[in-house]
């Protein structure tokens, strides 16, 4: 027994795609479960991205304070910023950044202690920020 092709099922009922307003056809089968939303594609692709931020903003913001405080501020996980991090080949600070900072520290001895290159330090200082002391 073969199934038979999406072209060829009856299309009862239709839908709009959230994003680009597409009309979107869907068989009896379909009809009462609704689970789809988008036309796919691009479409499917910006309606599963959560948050929408640009590479420079990101940067600045992970450099700015700790990732946890971003994500509460976006509503997603930490572990989503920093897959987009990664994604967008933005650097982070190493893990134990943020105490030291908050230890009186200073930015470039942090990423000495925490083995940082002068070299790594010197790139990385090419954009001008200023990490502030907070309180976690």
């Amino acid at each position: 027994m073969s199934k038979t092709p999406w072209r060829d099922l009856a299309h009862t009922d239709a839908i709009n795609c959230v994003i680009c307003g597409s009309i979107i056809l869907l068989p009896p089968s379909h009809v009462k479960r609704r689970y789809r939303h988008t036309c796919g594609g691009d479409c499917l692709r910006t309606y599963r991205e959560r948050f929408s931020i640009s590479p420079d903003h990101l940067f600045f913001e992970v450099w700015s304070r700790p990732t946890m405080k971003i994500a509460a501020e976006l509503g997603v996980s930490d572990k989503a910023i920093d897959k987009r991090c990664k994604r967008e080949g933005v650097t982070k600070p190493p893990r134990g950044y943020w105490a030291k900072i908050n230890a009186g520290i200073a930015h470039r001895d942090a990423l000495a202690h925490l083995g940082w290159t002068d070299a790594e330090i010197r790139a990385l200082g090419e954009r001008k920020f200023a990490p502030k002391r907070i309180n976690i």
